[in-house]
C-alpha cells in the first residue's frame, strides 16, 4: 500500500475530517517558457532587467509603509490586463483596505476581482494551518493563476509553529510554484523604520529576486528608494532609484540617485555639484513652473500649431521643476506651441549650453 510519510495538517469540519496532504514539489512539474513579464511601469522593468521572470520567486522587503504591497498590487493589476489570472493572499490587511488603497492609486483592482480576473482572499493566521494554506494555493494554481502574492510573510509566520517549520513549508511551496511557471511575490516587513532594520527571518536564499525598499532623509524630507539586490534568472539594474506613490497614477519611479551615497543607511550624503537651481524629482504628477517673460506671443494657440512670437525679447528664462522627463517634455511642447522657446536638458548644464536662445532647463 502506498502512503505519504510525514505530518499532515487536517481540520475538523461538518461530516468528518478534511486532510491536507503534505506538498511535495518534486511530484509537480510543468514545461513552460521562462520569459519576463512587465509590470506596466517602464522604470521598474528597467530595474528588474525587463520584468519578473515566470517560474521565479521575488521577495519585496522593507519597513512598514514603504510601498511593498503597492508594488505587488501593480503587478497583479498588470497581469490581469494581460489576460492572466492572479491570486492575492492577504494576511495583514482586510480586502476593503486593499482595494481602497489600489483605487486611490488608480489601479482597478476592485473591478478585476469582481470580473474574476483576480482572486483575493483574506487569511486569518490563527484560523488556518500551513498545510491548509498550501492546499489553498495549489487549488488557485490549478484554477489557472499565473501570479501568486503572499502579503505578508510576517502574517504567514504567525501561522507556523516555528521558524524552522516556516523554512521547510515555504521551500516546498515556492519550489512547487516555480515548477508550475508561476510568478510568486512574497512581501516581508522589516522591524524598524529608517536605520537598523531587521527581518524577522532570513528567507532571501529561497528567493530568486530580492527587491529592497527603504526610507531615507534628504533636504528635510522623508523619501523612499527602491533597488534590486539580486536576480538569479538574469541581469538587473544595480542603481538605486527614488520611489513614490502618486494618487491616481500608481507607482512612480525616478531616475537613479547618482548624486547621493549612503542611501541604504537612511541618512545619505549629497555628493553632486552645487548649482543655483536644482532640478529635483518631486514624486508627484505635477510640475511647479516659474514663468518669466521671454517675449509675449502674438496669439497663443492650443491646437498643436505654434504662434509666431514677437521680436521683442528679454534675457529672462523659464525654470521648470518636473517629476520625470516625460512631464518636462510635455511642458516644453505646450510652451513651444504657445510661441515660447523651450529646451529640455538631460544634463546638469542649463539650456544656454545648447543654444544661445532663452529656454527651459
Amino acid at each position: 500500500m502506498q502512503f505519504r510519510e510525514g505530518y499532515h495538517d487536517y481540520s475538523i469540519v461538518t461530516g468528518g475530517l478534511q486532510v491536507f496532504p503534505r506538498l511535495i514539489a518534486a511530484e509537480h512539474h510543468l514545461d513552460f517558457e521562462r520569459e519576463p513579464v512587465t509590470s506596466g511601469v517602464p522604470e521598474l522593468d528597467q530595474l528588474l532587467g525587463g520584468g519578473l521572470d515566470r517560474g521565479t520567486t521575488t521577495l519585496l522587503i522593507g519597513p512598514a509603509g514603504s510601498g511593498k504591497s503597492s508594488v505587488a498590487t501593480q503587478y497583479v493589476v498588470e497581469m490581469a490586463k494581460l489576460g492572466e489570472r492572479a491570486a492575492v493572499f492577504a494576511f495583514d490587511e482586510t480586502l476593503g483596505i486593499l482595494t481602497a488603497r489600489a483605487e486611490a492609486l488608480g489601479l482597478p483592482l476592485r473591478q478585476q476581482i469582481r470580473s474574476g480576473a483576480v482572486s483575493a482572499r483574506q487569511i486569518d493566521p490563527a484560523e488556518i494551518s500551513p498545510g491548509e494554506f498550501a492546499w489553498t494555493v495549489v487549488k488557485s494554481v490549478e484554477a489557472g493563476c499565473k501570479l501568486i502574492v503572499i502579503d505578508s510573510l510576517n502574517g504567514y509566520l504567525n501561522a507556523m509553529p516555528g521558524e524552522k517549520y516556516l523554512n521547510n513549508q515555504l521551500h516546498e511551496l515556492t519550489s512547487y510554484l516555480n515548477q508550475q511557471g508561476v510568478i510568486t511575490i512574497l512581501v516581508m516587513a522589516q522591524h524598524g523604520m529608517v536605520t537598523a532594520l531587521e527581518a524577522p527571518v532570513d528567507l532571501s536564499y529561497l528567493c530568486d529576486t530580492v527587491v529592497n525598499m527603504r526610507y531615507f532623509e534628504a533636504a528635510g524630507q522623508m523619501r523612499q528608494s527602491i533597488s534590486v539586490i539580486k536576480k538569479r534568472s538574469g541581469n538587473h539594474e544595480r542603481s538605486i532609484r527614488e520611489f513614490t506613490l502618486a494618487g491616481g497614477h500608481g507607482v512612480r519611479i525616478g531616475p537613479p540617485l547618482k548624486d547621493f551615497h549612503g542611501i541604504l543607511t537612511g541618512a545619505p550624503q549629497f555628493g553632486g555639484a552645487r548649482r543655483d537651481h536644482a532640478i529635483l524629482w518631486a514624486g508627484k504628477m505635477k510640475a511647479v513652473a516659474k514663468l518669466n517673460r521671454i517675449g509675449k506671443p502674438e496669439s497663443p494657440r492650443i491646437d498643436g500649431k505654434a504662434s509666431k512670437p514677437s521680436a521683442e525679447r528679454t534675457d529672462e528664462r523659464i525654470f521648470v521643476i518636473a517629476p520625470i522627463g516625460g512631464d518636462a517634455n510635455a511642458i516644453a511642447t505646450l510652451l513651444t506651441n504657445n510661441g515660447f522657446q523651450a529646451f529640455v536638458c538631460e544634463s546638469r548644464q542649463p539650456a544656454s549650453s545648447k543654444s544661445s536662445a532663452p529656454g527651459l532647463w
